[in-house]
């Protein structure tokens, strides 16, 4: 194995006649610490933020555009919030554990994410401003690890995938009210779902599956109403999608072209959508697993790891 390109990964060899052969890495940068957060409009244009480069990973904004939260290696896994407006340095939320995938609730106030602290996995929910101690959710399945991915516009559910008793991927919902039941949304033997995300005004779960043997994103009502899931994507390799705040839009990221795609949805008075429009932001880092940027509440500007 060997560095290529802007720091990406690829096997290769030289024969004895100095014949090269190599296959083409990824975008993961072989060193997590170079990787920097970038501002980026629907036409490719890029724009720092004022952090150093580092080991980041999985960036979520909170629903009133003012904060940045994201994790970053060190010591296993450490969340940090930054304000947008760079008037203040990034600010350490999780102090033990491992942490990650940090995801806000819809009044911009807490953040739901993971953490194995005291020996223990399960998700967390702690004030944004680092008030109070973190809450450990109740009720979850038993599993290795759990991914928070949405929460639900009213606040009263998250989303989440955990590893199933076939050690595949699921998807599961768990009330933040009342009895804090989770439930069982999606999860298909032999194959796993995941990243699911809320639709803006919560009837549907855009999410991914690879149940067909290719990682597409499909869409289907919630809660569970029956027929009617729909198979947004046709490429292989497809990951985390997200809505425009309007519902309007459904935005992945397509691993072969290396490009997030815009997808036009309507869902009244019936379900339809369009073609993928490519949005050409160029050198982002798609890390196996959830997501790895964001959109900005005003749909013009996507929050990106480079």
């Amino acid at each position: 194995w060997g560095a290529v390109g802007g720091g990406g990964v690829a096997p290769f060899a030289v024969s004895d006649d100095g014949t090269l052969i190599y296959v083409p890495g990824s975008s993961m940068p072989s060193s997590s610490s170079q990787r920097v957060l970038a501002l980026a409009d629907r036409g490719g244009k890029r724009e720092l933020l004022g952090l150093p480069p580092g080991s980041y990973g999985y960036p979520r904004v909170s629903p009133d555009g003012r904060q940045l939260a994201v994790r970053t290696d060190d010591g296993g896994g450490t969340i940090w919030i930054y304000d947008l407006s760079g008037k203040s340095a990034l600010r350490k939320l999780t102090l033990e554990g491992t942490n990650s995938y940090p995801r806000w609730s819809p009044d911009s106030r807490r953040l739901a994410f993971f953490s194995n602290r005291e020996n223990k996995p399960g998700i967390f929910v702690q004030a944004a401003d680092g008030s109070g101690a973190a809450e450990r959710l109740p009720g979850l399945p038993e599993a290795p690890e759990y991914i928070p991915t949405s929460w639900s516009p009213d606040g009263k559910a998250l989303a989440f995938h955990a590893y199933n008793k076939a050690n595949d991927l699921g998807i599961w919902t768990v009330s933040l009210t009342g009895e804090r039941k989770a439930e069982s949304f999606i999860d298909a033997p032999g194959s796993s779902q995941a990243d699911a995300a809320f639709s803006p005004d919560g009837r549907w779960l855009a999410y991914v599956s690879q149940e067909t043997g290719s990682q597409q994103i499909y869409v289907e009502p919630y809660p569970k109403a029956g027929a009617g899931r729909r198979q947004i994507s046709r490429e292989d390799r497809n990951f985390g999608p997200a809505w425009s705040v309007d519902g309007n839009e459904l935005f992945y990221y397509q691993a072969d072209s290396r490009r997030l795609v815009s997808v036009p949805i309507r869902t009244n008075p019936s379900f339809s959508f369009g073609q993928p429009v490519p949005i050409p932001i160029e050198g982002m880092v798609q890390l196996d697993g959830p997501r790895n940027w964001d959109l900005m509440p005003d749909g013009k500007r996507f929050l990106v790891v480079l």
